[in-house]
């Protein structure tokens, strides 16, 4: 055997070994890469919904304490944040929608049928057709890496989008609970008891800490106009006494 023939040979096992490592290549990425990144869609996307709804239900519930007539810059606080993680997660459900319309349109290698039939029946014949296989395989391989870099970069801000929502709904959920322990406190304060008989006919008036200061003006005056009544009026021991006279 000549030296040119184990040469050729020897090329077309290379072509051979090419092909199949680029074969490999593929099936990963059409296998393990993009499967593996539309998992990671589906737990951001489940991740974003759970937070939203949350923050709907919480608003739904505590629309009252929210806005109050009393509107302090704490509740302003709570609401931005609110607003800030329904912004980042919508961000994120955006960003897994945009990356599975980019690795749907994944590429595969093209149909080199009619190309290797036109091929001239000589020895070079099967080199040619190694030839063709490899660059429609290496050309696929290189657009589905495009696909699954931008799939990366989209979710990689989700990533970052559902970090800072968890965090910002982490803050909203701790500021709510003192919100709503010194609003209880409020409302067990505002409870007034009912007044209690006192033993000379005067009802007894319970005051509370969240009286406020008109009605305790008004109970004073009528204190004191009940008190000048019974003075005006004559005891029965004086009425006895003038009619015996």
């Amino acid at each position: 055997m000549s030296k040119k023939n184990i040469s050729y040979e020897n090329y077309e096992k290379n072509l051979k070994l090419q092909l199949e490592s680029k074969r490999k290549d593929l099936d990963i990425q059409l296998t393990s890469i993009i499967p593996g990144q539309l998992v990671l869609v589906r737990t951001y996307l489940w991740f974003s919904t759970l937070i939203i709804a949350s923050i709907l239900t919480i608003f739904s519930n505590k629309i009252q304490s929210l806005y109050p007539n009393d509107f302090c810059s704490l509740q302003a606080f709570m609401i931005l944040l609110m607003i800030a993680t329904l912004v980042s997660c919508a961000y994120c459900v955006i960003l897994c929608f945009n990356t599975v319309l980019n690795v749907s349109s994944k590429s595969f290698p093209g149909d080199t049928y009619e190309k290797i039939a036109n091929f001239e029946t000589n020895k070079s014949e099967h080199v040619n057709g190694l030839n063709e296989m490899i660059s429609e395989t290496f050309a696929a391989y290189k657009e589905n890496d495009k696909i699954i870099h931008k799939a990366a970069k989209s979710l990689r801000k989700a990533f970052y989008c559902n970090f800072a929502s968890l965090i910002f709904f982490i803050i909203f959920i701790i500021i709510l609970a003192i919100h709503t322990t010194k609003g209880g406190e409020k409302m067990a304060d505002d409870k007034v008891e009912k007044p209690k008989a006192s033993m000379n006919g005067k009802p007894n008036i319970v005051q509370t800490s969240n009286v406020s200061r008109e009605h305790l003006h008004r109970e004073r005056i009528q204190d004191k106009i009940f008190e000048n009544e019974n003075k005006t009026q004559p005891k029965p021991d004086q009425n006895q006494t003038k009619d015996k006279k």
